[in-house]
């Protein structure tokens, strides 16, 4: 674990905000020198404390939905499961992976046009690892809401700020520019426009257009920063929420509890054996638990049932646009 200091912490904030922003930018709201900044900045990814950084796309927008597959595993040696993991690594429309512990041992993200192309690719794995798979359940992603890490604002001046995906949009066109900038911009989300004009040789002119076009149509939402949780002493936890009934009013209570909270980062409404889940980066099992139980006691007339998995390793996380 690192004992960051408060410039550091002020750092990640704004990175968490918008990873893309420029130095002086950062430099400017957090009192520092360029220099000072970007040289902080170079020793959190030096330390490995920012581990990367990535681009958010409504990938609803782009014609796609997301699923998820939550797996158990049977007669599976550690060779095979490191296997298995490469193979899933080696399919496309696989975006998300990562290994957990609980009633699920690993997690997928499958992005599709539509259940048939996603059954096809389903059926795939099934053929070549059904072997390996004890049970699985599945989920469709019908809203989600990225925040940022609310946590990093301690004593007050917390900044909350929100990522919507899905919604009720209809998907729009892009052309192949704009398909090339994505995906070279989807695991390099600090990357400048000069830097994107030397890889892609699109001028960078043309790509800031782009880009800025692209945000304000809502197809990118944000950058954002791959922080290392163990580094700062964080566990990262999946709750899976039933409901037992849906009342309005207490839901937008509780989507709104989830939203100020905050060790909360991420809340998904999803089509599946469960309506909700929530993402939780917080200080070990017994706070996640106890964030639980005040979720079951505040709205125990909505809450049915809660299933805590703690996500043990993420393999990837890259949603790649074709």
């Amino acid at each position: 674990m690192i004992k960051l200091d408060k410039k550091d912490v002020k750092i990640l904030q704004q990175l968490d905000l918008d990873a893309r922003q420029s130095i002086s930018a950062i430099a400017r709201k957090i009192g520092l020198s360029v220099e000072s900044t970007n040289y902080r900045i170079k020793q959190l990814e030096k330390k490995g404390v920012v581990q990367g950084y990535y681009s958010l796309y409504n990938v609803a927008l782009l014609g796609y939905n997301l699923y998820k597959i939550y797996l158990k595993l049977q007669n599976i040696s550690k060779r095979k499961e490191e296997e298995f993991i490469k193979y899933l690594n080696s399919i496309g429309e696989v975006g998300l992976i990562a290994t957990s512990t609980g009633n699920y041992d690993l997690e997928i993200g499958i992005v599709g046009e539509n259940l048939v192309n996603f059954h096809s690719i389903l059926d795939r794995i099934t053929k070549d690892y059904g072997i390996c798979i004890k049970s699985k359940e599945v989920t469709t992603n019908i809203e989600m809401w990225q925040y940022n890490r609310k946590y990093l604002f301690e004593g007050g001046g917390r900044v909350v700020k929100e990522f919507y995906y899905f919604g009720k949009e209809k998907s729009k066109k892009f052309d192949k520019t704009d398909a090339r900038i994505l995906k070279y911009l989807g695991p390099n989300g600090r990357k400048n426009n000069a830097e994107i004009e030397k890889e892609l040789g699109i001028s960078r002119k043309v790509v800031g257009y782009r880009i800025k076009n692209l945000i304000k149509n809502n197809i990118i939402l944000g950058f954002r920063p791959i922080i290392n949780r163990d580094i700062l002493g964080l566990s990262y936890f999946r709750v899976l929420i039933k409901l037992q009934s849906i009342k309005e009013e207490r839901l937008k209570q509780l989507f709104g509890y989830f939203k100020a909270h905050p060790n909360v980062v991420y809340l998904i409404k999803c089509i599946g054996p469960w309506e909700l889940e929530i993402e939780v980066e917080i200080e070990g099992g017994k706070k996640c638990h106890d964030l639980v139980m005040e979720i079951k006691h505040n709205f125990h007339d909505i809450v049915a049932e809660t299933q805590i998995i703690e996500i043990f390793k993420d393999y990837k996380y890259e949603f790649v646009i074709t």
